[in-house]
């Protein structure tokens, strides 16, 4: 069932590590949630939270270490531009020019 394979992406995601990976695999299973009875609708919508956690993931992978640490930090940790700056031992403009460079 559609459910199923949510849990099952979730599993693997957490093992793997990946945070955008479980970020897709909690949408998806949200998804699974809201549309209980429409299996179709959530195995629509599985598809679609994998494809751009694939998407995400490539898209990281073209970037610098620093980079990613970066972005990762900030959007998806939810860390401050001085947070970021103060872990990775960085200026905050450095980390404001890294999130810009890497967006554009």
């Amino acid at each position: 069932t559609a459910r199923e394979y949510a849990e099952e992406s979730l599993k693997i995601a957490r093992e793997l590590g990946g945070p955008l990976l479980v970020v897709c695999a909690l949408d998806a299973l949200a998804a699974v949630e809201r549309a209980e009875g429409d299996d179709a609708s959530a195995q629509a919508h599985l598809l679609e939270a994998a494809e751009l956690g694939r998407q995400i993931e490539s898209a990281l992978g073209d970037l610098s270490e620093r980079q990613r640490l970066v972005m990762q930090l900030h959007e998806l940790d939810d860390f401050s531009t001085a947070e970021v700056a103060e872990m990775l031992t960085m200026a905050e403009p450095t980390v404001r020019w890294t999130l810009h460079a890497t967006s554009s």
